[in-house]
């Protein structure tokens, strides 16, 4: 009688005082618009964040357009901190100390923040490179050229002279979309490995992870089909992975995931491997996101804005 009334007493609980529900809460979020138009990338500088605009009237501007700036985002406020003159296709960049490395079509641009009005310093990359994304770890600067499947590095250990530094091929990969590193081992987003000569069911979306820096190899660290042969099912499936950031203790990557209808944000479990969708919104165009003070900073590339969604 005693273990039927504690039975009772115990489902009675359950309905006066629900049990904590696992299901995923939707972060805060909110738009940064000011100024913005066509941003592919986004870094923390200064307690605020350095937003790279290519300012076209297209997604992929003209080559003789030279309308790319880079905003400034800090207290609410946003200013121009380097106005349109120089900069063509400022997509993935870097910041290091208060220096700014910016990946320009095939240029490399450094600017010194201190004094953005002074002309940058320029390294050249032999053509058809094509400067997509890049990361720093502690004096070496990586940079990917997307089109040519080539990873170079550089050294910055003297950011204020870096017209006599040669960058220096450093690992081979098709399709880079964007680096994350940290405590030595680098993450890296590429779409399905063979490109548009892969057949259908065959595609993967693939998160690279390099453990030894000095001697990369890169193994799959997150590896999935693209289409399950489902059409049901495939409506909304992730098409590429791009933007990638780790988290603040290292132990989770963030990830821009490009579905068939919709963007989203994943988080990676980097012990586990387990993946969660933590934003989705459909027509969002997720590019080179960062994570600052708290807070995913995402750009929005064709809807001209960027994201803040806080953790």
């Amino acid at each position: 009688m005693k273990k039927l009334l504690l039975s009772f007493l115990l489902v009675a609980c359950c309905f006066i005082f629900p049990l904590p529900s696992h299901a995923a809460v939707m972060p805060d979020t909110s738009e940064i618009r000011d100024g913005i138009r066509f941003s592919e990338c986004v870094r923390p500088y200064d307690g605020g964040v350095l937003i790279a605009n290519y300012g076209s009237q297209h997604k992929m501007p003209g080559i003789d357009e030279i309308k790319g700036y880079i905003l400034y985002r800090k207290n609410g406020q946003t200013k121009t901190l380097i106005p349109p003159g120089v900069l063509h296709y400022p997509s993935g960049m870097a910041v290091k100390d208060d220096y700014l490395f910016v990946c320009d079509g095939d240029h490399l641009r450094v600017y010194n923040l201190q004094q953005p009005e002074k002309a940058p310093q320029t390294i050249t990359f032999p053509k058809p490179y094509w400067l997509k994304a890049a990361a720093i770890d502690g004096n070496t600067l990586y940079v990917s050229s997307d089109n040519v499947g080539q990873i170079f590095t550089l050294d910055i250990t003297h950011p204020e002279n870096m017209n006599r530094v040669q960058p220096k091929k450093w690992f081979e990969l098709q399709g880079v979309k964007c680096m994350a590193v940290g405590n030595g081992v680098m993450y890296i987003t590429a779409p399905p490995e063979n490109g548009p000569d892969t057949e259908e069911a065959d595609m993967e979306n693939v998160i690279y992870r390099v453990t030894d820096l000095h001697h990369p190899q890169a193994e799959k660290f997150i590896s999935k089909k693209v289409y399950s042969g489902n059409p049901a099912a495939d409506k909304n499936v992730s098409v590429y992975y791009e933007g990638i950031t780790l988290s603040e203790d290292n132990y989770a990557l963030y990830v821009a995931d490009h579905r068939v209808k919709t963007g989203a944000i994943l988080v990676v479990d980097i012990g586990t491997k387990e993946m969660r969708t933590i934003y989705e919104a459909e027509g969002l165009d997720p590019a080179d996101l960062t994570l600052t003070d708290k807070a995913l900073f995402i750009p929005d590339m064709k809807n001209h804005r960027v994201l803040k969604l806080e953790l």
